[in-house]
């Protein structure tokens, strides 16, 4: 066998090699078998990873969308920013300086963050929290906004480093 049909032929044998073996490795699944979130060692929801709330959808659920968890394809593209941008634009945006540190989020198919209650609403604050809130002090010191001394370090950004908590 000369040298260019034994190099030939490697190169069809070799990645055969491959491909059978991560073929092999592919685990079957049986068709009624369900997938399930992977599991701390604990037993609790493994939420380990990247998490953002850059989104469009709103927190609770318009008052147009009442009963409606899911928005239809025609809704979502009236609905989506991103839909209103011209379809004659040139080709490959040229964004601007530093544009990647900006995420606009898109638009869910969901009509709200808020997936309980089914509703889409924010509860009532019940009588018993609207007290535990009146007998918490405010971030502020005093009654009036009248000088730097009223805000204690948090409201003056002294002591915040980060922020306080990812909000929607």
């Amino acid at each position: 066998m000369s040298h260019r049909a034994l190099a030939m032929l490697s190169v069809l044998v070799v990645p055969m090699l491959f491909v059978s073996t991560t073929i092999a490795q592919q685990g079957e699944r049986s068709a009624g078998e369900s997938r399930s979130a992977p599991l701390t060692p604990w037993g609790h929801p493994d939420l380990q990873g990247v998490w953002t709330n850059t989104t469009t959808t709103p927190l609770e659920r318009p008052a147009d969308l009442a009963g409606q968890a899911v928005l239809t394809e025609e809704e979502w593209a009236l609905r989506n920013p991103l839909s209103t941008l011209s379809d004659d634009r040139p080709a490959g945006g040229v964004g601007f300086y530093n544009d990647f540190w900006l995420d606009q989020g898109q638009l869910s198919m969901r009509t709200s963050l808020l997936v309980d209650p089914p509703d889409g609403q924010l509860p009532p604050v019940t009588e018993a929290e609207r007290l535990a809130q009146d007998g918490r002090s405010d971030s502020y010191i005093g009654d009036t906004f009248d000088s730097w001394e009223d805000f204690n370090a948090y409201d003056r950004c002294i002591t915040r480093g980060m922020p306080g908590a990812m909000t929607p």
